[in-house]
């Protein structure tokens, strides 16, 4: 999709940029960025118990 915009000379190698790929990467990485910002910005707070002994090991260091 890209355009040859001066003809090469003979001998000269085409040198012509495939950014296809390039893009292709970038709009999953965005679709990816999309679907996991809602999810992160409603995260679940959870209230952990710690077991006895770990609060004993808290309190006495």
């Amino acid at each position: 999709m890209a355009m040859n915009v001066g003809a090469a000379r003979e001998g000269e190698p085409l040198s012509e940029i495939n950014t296809t790929p390039l893009i292709d990467v970038m709009l999953v990485l965005l679709i990816m960025l999309i679907v996991t910002l809602p999810a992160q910005r409603h995260a679940v707070k959870l209230a952990h118990r710690f077991p006895a002994r770990a609060v004993r090991l808290r309190k006495s260091s």
